[in-house]
């Protein structure tokens, strides 16, 4: 036990005695990039800012819509099986795919089938139709 606090530590020091070289000697070596503070500078941080601010915007509201959906189905989950399978606020172009999955399950095709012709998951069509047979 003796041995491995002695190896520890000459591994501890050692690592110090690296930083401590990486600070004193090498600080110079990576020499941040210089800022020229030119008006054709300042107009391309102008307009790279108002980039990032339309981007933020359309990500700000597209985040708003996605927690506008997710509350309605929260909501249709909370009032049981049956609200979730009657949830109508679904994102458009959805609606059609589970109304053909449950349709196609209707007529008796496998699930694995389901899912690849309508691009869902196994899983997601079997949970549909388990809640439709409810």
């Amino acid at each position: 036990m003796f041995i491995w606090a002695v190896v520890l530590i000459v591994i501890n020091v050692a690592f110090m005695g690296g930083i401590l070289y990486i600070l004193l000697f090498r600080r110079g070596a990576v020499a941040a990039p210089a800022v020229h503070a030119g008006t054709a500078g300042l107009e391309e941080l102008r307009t790279e800012l108002t980039e990032i601010r339309r981007a933020a915007s359309a990500l700000g509201s597209e985040i708003r819509r996605t927690e506008a959906g997710l509350s309605g189905k929260k909501a249709a989950l909370d009032a049981g099986p049956h609200g979730a399978l009657q949830y109508s606020g679904a994102p458009e172009g959805r609606d059609d795919v589970y109304s053909r999955a449950l349709k196609m399950q209707n007529s008796g095709v496998p699930v694995n089938e389901i899912a690849r012709v309508v691009g869902l998951l196994n899983g997601e069509v079997e949970l549909l139709c388990s809640l439709r047979r409810l």
